[in-house]
């Protein structure tokens, strides 16, 4: 065996020690990879439901299309109430 080998065996066999003799580190090491998947999930729906924090060109042109409607959408709403009620 090599240094490294060694190296990381010694690393291996020191957190599999401390396992054993503490319930907190076992919980904690087997909570890291819970803590990594929602980070990658929460990631996933920032990306999905906030696309202009994001730099993805196609989403935020999607969404500043569907702005721009909803303001004309609005802008007619408005000269239509406004025009009808002035008699």
């Amino acid at each position: 065996m090599n240094t490294y080998n060694l190296t990381i065996l010694a690393v291996f066999g020191i957190v599999a020690y401390m396992m054993i003799v503490d319930q907190n580190v076992a919980d904690f090491i087997l909570l890291i990879p819970r803590i990594i998947k929602l980070n990658v999930e929460r990631f996933y729906w920032k990306i999905r439901f906030h696309p202009i924090v994001t730099t993805n060109k196609l989403s935020q042109w999607l969404m500043m299309r569907k702005y721009e409607k909803m303001i004309k959408e609005y802008e007619q709403q408005n000269k239509t109430d406004s025009g009808s009620s002035t008699d």
